[in-house]
């Protein structure tokens, strides 16, 4: 090959090559309409649920992307008030006509607190509420409750929840907690892999009684930032087939508890050497979990946790043994 043809040779490959090694560039996707239903509201402590009325023809709610940052759109310009019945109270509810919230590519969305113009019995009020397809919590003097969401499934189908911690202001019917479960379906489905990736899981071991639980999840971060575990809230909830066995949650984060370990209530975090991202492993240790009664050799155990703002899901079959009272993984 004379010094000619080289030449041309290396200037196609060079071609060929640049792109592929580029910045990535931000995919359009084509927007999609779904409608909030079921809407569901429940007042755990006061042991009632009801679900609101089913939306109209104008409630339909339009979801726009954008991939490059991240963020989607919720549109229903014409939504309307839904009436609901919670124990004795009558009322409605109207979600805001427009608000934007984060997703990444696992399906996981979250809004900011957002508006939710309530009237119960004649009285009005507003509450301010976080929607996740992940954990909410709320917890004072007469416990924790927390609620746990699921993510854009393959077909479009997400459900949002939202907790309120009441307030002497709201109407007597909604002045204790309240969980809020919002699902949609999104149509056409999004193409998840356009978005943010997500933190990575390892072994989940641990074991179970019903005196004691203790349960070791190991998470890698999706990218090289430091974790700031003290910055924001630390939750966690812990299902055995469709029964939750225990919930966590810790407002304030976790503080320093040594080198490289931090630690509030339950949780506790352990460093781990620092590669391409960090990694960290997740303790959860509970007195007295509720475990369900279990028949057969094997259990599905599964871990929701968010930490540092990080969420990470993992199931495990367990082995049961004592009659169904201990479960075990190594």
């Amino acid at each position: 090959m004379n010094r000619l043809a080289r030449h041309a040779c290396r200037a196609v490959l060079a071609a060929l090559i640049v792109p592929a090694t580029g910045a990535t560039h931000t995919v359009q996707l084509a927007p999609s309409v779904c409608a909030v239903d079921p809407f569901g509201i429940e007042a755990p402590r006061r042991g009632v649920a009801t679900v609101v009325a089913s939306p109209g023809a104008a409630d339909q709610t339009r979801i726009l992307y954008t991939t490059g940052s991240n963020i989607i759109q919720f549109e229903a310009p014409a939504a309307s008030a839904r009436p609901f019945a919670l124990g004795a109270s009558q009322g409605t509810v109207l979600l805001p006509t427009d608000f934007q919230a984060s997703m990444t590519a696992a399906g996981d969305i979250v809004t900011r607190a957002l508006p939710l113009d309530v009237e119960v019995d004649g009285m009005a009020s507003t509450m301010f509420v976080r929607f996740s397809t992940g954990l909410e919590g709320a917890g004072d003097s007469n416990g924790v409750a927390v609620a746990e969401g699921s993510p854009v499934a393959a077909d479009g189908t997400f459900t949002l929840v939202g907790i309120s911690a009441g307030g002497d202001s709201l109407p007597s019917a909604v002045r204790d907690v309240l969980v809020f479960r919002l699902t949609c379906r999104a149509q056409p489905p999004p193409d998840l892999d356009q978005f943010a990736p997500v933190a990575r899981v390892g072994k989940l071991s641990g074991s179970i009684t019903p005196s004691a639980m203790k349960l070791r999840l190991d998470v890698r971060a999706a990218d090289a930032a430091t974790p700031d575990f003290a910055a924001s809230r630390a939750i966690a909830r812990v299902t055995v087939g469709d029964a939750t066995v225990a919930t966590a949650l810790v407002p304030t984060g976790l503080a320093s508890a040594g080198r490289a370990r931090f630690a509030g209530g339950p949780l506790s975090v352990k460093l781990g050497r620092r590669r391409s991202a960090p990694s960290f492993s997740v303790t959860i240790e509970v007195a007295n979990p509720t475990l369900p009664a279990i028949a057969g050799a094997r259990a599905a155990v599964a871990v929701t946790l968010e930490v540092a703002g990080i969420l990470a899901r993992a199931t495990r079959e367990f082995r049961v043994t004592a009659g169904g009272t201990r479960l075990r993984a190594r």
